[in-house]
Formats: structure tokens, sequence, C-alpha cells
């Protein structure tokens, strides 16, 4: 799972790798160590975008110089032999550490009831305009409002309440994302576009408040009944186990539907192709568990690189096409492709997985009373 913080780091200069272990380097500490009469060659080093490991121990003698002396933060390297040079950090507080931010869970599980609110009679009654902003650009704006509400006092999501997700002992790795690409008939990493990505790790459990405030909802439409989306206040009024029931549901059927395409696609071809999709039928599987125990979980995915169809539920696809005709959906889609343009039947044509082979962002949600 990574949740990014949104910085980008280099390496030898934000961080360093080195016995196993990745260092984020912090300036203080440095600066500390040379003395703040340093503080010119220090600043030259940084402009230059030169290693500050090569500048403490070569430049300065400090041979001995360890990464708890010049780091804030220590993660297991968990991609050896890679050379990539940039690093996405995972998010982090100030005071409890590495953990999943209730935003992004929230904004996952709206996905979620996006798709069970757009139903086939509401996606029959859009015009094209409702996929334009006032500048006349694509834009899924008003179509939010349609479904949630109209402005933030009416949004039907406010009465969905999820905190930080905080993890006793954070302990991050760092792994190496690469681009997995279909070209032709095969597939393939894109070249020269890997980089390290901070994550929470395989294991980890964690606490945080869900709380669906029907209570609170059901008064507000009650009094104001015009102002409240009924398709979207029936899918979230409901009892926590039903609502993690139906989210438990929606996911493996996305994922039901992920491995049918690639596995039609051909990317069980190559090894690392075939482990991603032995990955993905392992958390298909544990997602059925929980259907057929009844268990009060669901499996969701959220964070960075979990995929384009992943976040938005795929919904654009369901789009009736005399709602959207032909080149309407090609301009559509150019947009979301950054007016890149491809005719191929896989949209997207590109999935992106650590380079062993895993995918990353699925959770498991357990209510505990």
């Amino acid at each position: 799972m990574h949740v990014g913080s949104g910085q980008k780091l280099l390496r030898n200069f934000d961080f360093i790798v080195e016995d196993g272990r990745v260092g984020f380097i912090d300036l203080e500490k440095v600066v500390a160590i040379i003395g703040i009469e340093q503080i010119a060659q220090l600043t030259a080093v940084i402009e230059k975008r030169g290693s500050l490991v090569d500048f403490l121990r070569k430049g300065r003698g400090l041979t001995n110089v360890k990464l708890e002396d010049i780091c804030y933060r220590i993660a297991s390297q968990k991609a050896s032999g890679s050379v990539a040079n940039e690093l996405k950090e995972q998010y982090h507080t100030l005071l409890k550490g590495a953990c999943i931010p209730g935003s992004s869970l929230k904004g996952a599980i709206k996905t979620f009831l996006w798709q069970k609110s757009a139903t086939d009679d509401f996606l029959q009654s859009l015009r094209i305009e409702d996929f334009k902003n006032k500048r006349g650009k694509w834009d899924s704006e008003n179509i939010d409002k349609k479904l949630f509400g109209q402005n933030a006092n009416e949004k039907v999501t406010r009465f969905l309440k999820i905190g930080d997700v905080h993890f006793e002992v954070p302990k991050t790795g760092v792994y190496e994302v690469g681009i997995y690409n279909k070209q032709f008939t095969s597939w393939a990493f894109k070249e020269g576009q890997y980089f390290l990505a901070e994550c929470l790790p395989i294991g980890l459990n964690g606490y945080f408040e869900f709380k669906i405030d029907g209570k609170w909802m059901n008064k507000n439409i009650e009094k104001h009944p015009e102002k409240w989306k009924k398709n979207a206040t029936y899918n979230l009024n409901k009892t926590s186990y039903d609502f993690l029931k139906d989210l438990n549901t929606y996911t493996l059927d996305m994922l039901d539907a992920e491995i049918k395409e690639l596995e039609g696609e051909g990317f069980a071809n190559d090894n690392v192709g075939n482990t991603m999709l032995d990955n993905l039928d392992k958390v298909f599987k544990l997602g059925d568990n929980i259907e057929r125990t009844q268990e009060p979980s669901a499996i969701v995915r959220l964070g960075g690189n979990s995929g384009w169809t992943f976040m938005t539920g795929n919904w654009i696809n369901s789009v009736p096409t005399n709602v959207i005709d032909e080149n309407n959906f090609t301009s559509i889609r150019k947009t979301i492709q950054r007016n890149k343009q491809y005719d191929m039947n896989l949209w997207p044509k590109t999935r992106k997985m650590t380079t062993k082979g895993m995918p990353l962002g699925f959770v498991k949600i357990t209510i505990q009373p």
C-alpha cells in the first residue's frame, strides 16, 4: 500500500540506499555534524544536486557516518539491485508516523458509492453537457453533483465518517514499481520508467473510526427531502455490516473483470505477469471467503498505483451510446490519456505493479464493535 505524501525524493540527495536499508536524509542532522561554518559548501552541493553522502564521507572525511547519524527515518530496502533515482514517499503524520489517511479510504469508498448510485436509469438521463465544465472541457464535477449533492452542505458523503488508519509499528519498505505495458501481443515493463515507492508492507494491522451517521442523515432527509439524492442516500442508509457486504461484492466484481480481461490479453504469458495474476487471484479468494462466511469485512483497493480502473470504477464505459456517441467517447478517452491516442481495445493498456509482480493497494476492513 502506497499513499503518497506528494514528495518525490532523489537518490543520494534526499535518500541513500545502503546495506539493505533506505535512509531519508535530515539536513538539520547534516548541518549539526559539519558545523554551521560549512553551510556554504553544503549549499553548493545542494544547488548542483550532488551527493550529500559523498560530500560527508569523501569531501569532509567523515567515513564512519552512519544512516542513523544523518537520517530522520530508515526503511527496509525491498528492491535490491534497483538503480531508480526517484523515490515517492509514503504519507506520514508527525505524531504517529506512517498511516493511511481517512480521506484516501473515503475516496475509494466514494468510488464504490458512485458505481452503485449511477444506475442505468441515471446514466440514461444524462446529457452531453453534464460531462463538461463551464469552459466546455470534459469534467465529471456536474455528474458528481447530480449523484451526491450540489454543495458541501448537501453532500451525502458527509454522513460517511472515516478516520486515519494508524499502525503501532509502521515500519515501511521501499519497493521498485514499474509500468507494465502491452505492445502488440506482448507485455513488458517500460524501459527507464521505474521508480521506488515507500510502502506499508503486507501484514500490518491498524485501527480507525468507521461510522455511517444514519440518524443525522435521516433527520436531514425528513426536513429537506428535495436536497438529498435518493440513490446515494439509499446506498448509504444501511447498517455498517450490510454496507461492507456491498463494498466487498463491488471489489470482487472489479477484480473478476480485471483478472478475466488480463488473462484474455495474454498477461500470464510472462513470468511477472503470471505472478501478478496469481496475486490478484489470492486477493479475490480472500474476498470470496468473506462472502461465503458472511464475515463483517470488505476488501477495498486504494492509494497510489492502484490503476485507473479501480480509481474510477470504470463507470464511463457504462454510459449508453445514445448519451455519449463514439466521437465524444473518443475525445473523452483521449483527455483521460493526457491527449495521447491509441486505438487498442484494451483500455488502459498499462498496469503499475512492483517489478516482482505484486499489485499495490488492497486492504481488508473488518468491523469490531
